[in-house]
């Protein structure tokens, strides 16, 4: 089940602004978890914060 969500990445590339990312997960190794962009169809990798912890910035982003 894949959803459309806008979030600040800068905890996932160092960059400022919005990006819109589907989240359907493309992988899943360790506690760590890719996240593909609709956009531009790049994958951003998730490797310096566990799965749970980026989730839990992610939907508190959401629902600001």
């Amino acid at each position: 089940m894949a959803a459309m969500y806008v979030f600040h990445p800068e905890m996932v590339n160092g960059e400022r602004g919005k990006l819109s990312v589907d989240l359907k997960k493309c992988s899943s190794d360790l506690g760590m978890t890719s996240w593909q962009s609709r956009e531009n169809g790049n994958h951003f990798i998730v490797t310096s914060i566990k799965k749970d912890e980026f989730l839990e910035e992610l939907y508190a982003t959401i629902n600001r």
